[in-house]
């Protein structure tokens, strides 16, 4: 899958956020499926003045050697 491409371009630690209109716990598996510990952040569109739409942001870590394994 393209999750695990992306997984195997990175190094231990790296990072690979992506946005997304709305918050997803199918998404979120599916990257600690692939190899990533991932943290979903909920933000505003124009964040400095506290106005507009919620977004996701999807910030996933490649796992560390073992830690996706325990993850899962």
């Amino acid at each position: 899958s393209a999750l695990l491409r992306i997984r195997r371009a990175l190094t231990a630690g790296g990072v690979f956020v992506l946005w997304s209109a709305s918050p997803s716990r199918e998404f979120e598996a599916w990257l600690r499926r692939a190899g990533f510990t991932c943290e979903a952040q909920s933000v505003r569109a124009r964040g400095a003045i506290r106005k507009g739409a919620w977004h996701t942001l999807f910030v996933a870590r490649a796992a560390k050697d073992g830690q996706a394994l325990r993850a899962r």
